[in-house]
C-alpha cells in the first residue's frame, strides 16, 4: 500500500513542474501519507523495520517521480539503457542539486517515519 501511494505521490508531484512553495509543501503531505499507507497497511504495528520502510518509500517515490519526469523529456532515439542511464543521473541531480528541495525531502522522511512511531 505505501509502494503505491509512493510511486504515485511522487508521480503526482513531478508533474506539478518546478520546485515551488507549493510544491514543496505537497511534498512534505506525500510523506506523510506514505507513511500513513505503511502504518496502515501493517494494522498500526510499530516496529523499526517500519519506520525505515516509510522513509525508504518516501525518498523512493520522489526519485521515481523524478526520473519518469527526465525519462520523458530524453529523446526516444537512443538507447533505452542509454536513456535510463541518463534519466537517473539527472533525476538525482535534481533533487541533490537543490538545497531547498532535499531539505523539504528530508522533512517528508521524518514526517513519513513519524507516521508508522
Amino acid at each position: 500500500m505505501g509502494l503505491a501511494v509512493a510511486l504515485a505521490g511522487g508521480y503526482l508531484l513531478t508533474q506539478l513542474g518546478p520546485a515551488s512553495m507549493f510544491s514543496s509543501l505537497l511534498l512534505v503531505l506525500l510523506g506523510y501519507l506514505v507513511g500513513e499507507a505503511v502504518s496502515r497497511g501493517a494494522g498500526r504495528r510499530i516496529s523499526r523495520e517500519l519506520v525505515w520502510l516509510a522513509g525508504g518509500l518516501t525518498v523512493l517515490g520522489v526519485v521515481f517521480g523524478r526520473v519518469a519526469m527526465v525519462l520523458t523529456r530524453i529523446p526516444e532515439s537512443l538507447p533505452l539503457g542509454m536513456r535510463l542511464e541518463a534519466a537517473a543521473s539527472f533525476g538525482m541531480l535534481e533533487i541533490v542539486g537543490n538545497l531547498f528541495g532535499l531539505l523539504f525531502l528530508v522533512l517528508a522522511v521524518v514526517v513519513a517515519t513519524s507516521r508508522v512511531r
